[in-house]
């Protein structure tokens, strides 16, 4: 070994995974001192004290030092001809290749779709894939609102999302996608949920130029889709369409005939209520609203009810069995 060791004395022996480690290509008759440095999530941590072998028991004293910060991985550098130990030797080693990647939390987006957001793949370099980088990535999905990544050393990587859950289509100057949490996230493409209620705008230029007040007003939609699906109402007459007039009140459009259904403006949770109670009452009946009015302003307790006519169809006729036609009449 030189006399004095330096900083630029010691080069890459080994990186390895366990409390023991061998180092090859060693030259007989040569004094050899090594030090150790444990990897965790957060970085490379300090170097131990030169040792003139490598010390199981002494290194797994280290290990059992560092508290949170224990390493599953051990960097070796020996001093003997010179050269340091670089951030080359651990971004090339085989000991940090990714190995398993763990994706969870994604329910509409496929796991190699999930991968591609990402970027990542098995057999990259842990250290070439930050967590922070690879989340940058994935939130530019739109169906992804949050995600955490975490890499375990030595060849892990843990994706978690939270997506996001159309609740309705925003007809303005496209279909656009409307989350739980009334933000707009992206334009309806094929492929897309199909089976979701369509909010319509009688004046959607004003609504276009007024987006603080579009907001406002998807909060309340939202709400009002998830009130009726709460009251028991989807299950009854399936929600198709949400209108805004130019008053803005609010019209629904419901059930496999269109029935109308006038809220007028919130709150709407009281008139929800009266619907339900109504329909139970239809039910009994087996009568069918072709239209209700709830919107009355000055007496909301007001309900107005038209019922659809029901038309009974007649049974097939059997030409054999008609009476003939009377005497002198043309057949």
């Amino acid at each position: 070994s030189p006399e004095a060791i330096t900083a630029t004395s010691w080069q890459p022996a080994g990186i390895v995974t366990k409390s023991k480690g061998t180092v090859s290509g060693l030259t007989s008759g040569t004094k050899y001192w090594f030090r150790v440095a444990a990897i965790s999530t957060e970085g490379q941590g300090p170097w131990s004290d030169r040792m003139p072998t490598f010390d199981r028991a002494r290194v797994t004293r280290i290990l059992s030092g560092l508290g949170r910060f224990a390493a599953v991985v051990l960097v070796l550098a020996a001093a003997a001809a010179g050269g340091r130990l670089t951030e080359r030797a651990v971004r090339t080693s085989a000991a940090f290749a990714i190995r398993t990647i763990d994706v969870r939390g994604h329910e509409r987006l496929t796991e190699a779709e999930v991968l591609r957001a990402a970027g990542v793949q098995v057999g990259l370099n842990v250290f070439d894939t930050p967590p922070e980088d690879v989340r940058a990535r994935l939130l530019r999905n739109p169906w992804v609102a949050s995600a955490t990544v975490r890499r375990r050393l030595p060849g892990t990587l843990e994706i978690e999302l939270l997506e996001r859950r159309a609740i309705a289509v925003l007809a303005l100057d496209q279909l656009y996608l409307v989350g739980e949490d009334a933000t707009v996230f992206k334009t309806r493409e094929a492929g897309d949920p199909a089976d979701l209620p369509v909010i319509t705008l009688e004046d959607a230029n004003r609504w276009l130029t007024d987006r603080p007040a579009l907001s406002a007003l998807l909060l309340d939609l939202v709400a009002l889709v998830q009130d009726y699906r709460r009251h028991g109402l989807e299950t009854r007459l399936a929600l198709s369409e949400l209108h805004i007039g130019t008053d803005d009140g609010v019209s629904l459009f419901s059930g496999p005939r269109g029935t109308r259904l006038a809220l007028g403006r919130s709150p709407f949770d009281d008139k929800l209520r009266r619907l339900r109670l109504l329909l139970d009452e239809l039910g009994r009946r087996h009568a069918e609203a072709e239209y209700v009015l709830l919107d009355h302003a000055r007496r909301p307790e007001r309900v107005v009810v038209r019922l659809r006519e029901t038309v009974v169809p007649l049974p097939p006729m059997d030409d054999s069995a008609a009476p003939p036609p009377p005497p002198g009449r043309p057949t």
